[in-house]
């Protein structure tokens, strides 16, 4: 008769080539895709909640906390005592900065807090704060 292909794993040549396939390329993503501990982002749970409430902030004043432009404040590494009022006065005063208060409106005093503890942990750019 024919001769027989060779198979690779169980069932046709193919689904067996494309299990070692997967299998090769898991081991291989498993070796080369191991992260630092300070690349894995935040280590604790309250850490990824602060971070997943300062997300909303990125956009304005940037992934870690140092705003692109001169026009949003520099959160990183500004005093606790400092953000918190600022943060609450946002939400309770519609006057002072309309897209800050709708931004504000609807975070907690513990929200709050978890932006303020985030914010001001983080390392400060150098030079002169915007």
């Amino acid at each position: 008769m024919g001769t027989t292909q060779p198979r690779l794993g169980s069932g046709t040549p193919i689904r067996g080539a494309l299990r070692v396939l997967t299998l090769l390329g898991t081991i291989l993503l498993g070796v080369g895709c191991q992260a630092s501990p300070e690349e894995m982002g935040p280590a604790t749970p309250e850490d990824r909640a602060a971070a997943v409430l300062a997300s909303t902030c990125t956009a304005c004043h940037g992934p870690a906390g140092r705003s692109e432009t001169s026009e949003a404040t520099d959160l990183a590494g500004l005093p606790e005592d400092f953000l918190s009022a600022r943060l609450a006065a946002f939400r309770d005063d519609a006057g002072s900065h309309h897209v800050m208060h709708q931004l504000m409106s609807g975070y907690t005093d513990d929200e709050i807090e978890r932006l303020v503890w985030h914010f001001a942990n983080l390392t400060a750019q150098e030079g002169p704060p915007r």
